[in-house]
């Protein structure tokens, strides 16, 4: 994962907290195992102190390589 401290300052107040991006692959086809995952990367990031993580889009439950089948556009 990619940990970086982020600052957010309201008024006179800044709050300095750490955000992460996680740099996994789903499991292929297979939601519950994905989920599973996911579970597992938030507690990691949860002992590394992260307050914000971040998944990319479409990581639950994951697409094939490749898209939709053809006949699915038409």
């Amino acid at each position: 994962m990619l940990y970086l401290p982020y600052y957010v300052s309201m008024a006179s107040k800044v709050t300095k907290f750490m955000v992460a991006a996680a740099h996994a692959a789903p499991v292929f086809m297979n939601k519950a195992a994905t989920i599973k995952k996911v579970i597992s990367l938030i507690e990691q990031a949860a002992k590394d102190d992260v307050k914000l993580l971040v998944f990319p889009e479409t990581f639950v439950p994951g697409y094939p390589v490749g898209g939709y089948p053809i006949h699915a556009c038409t």
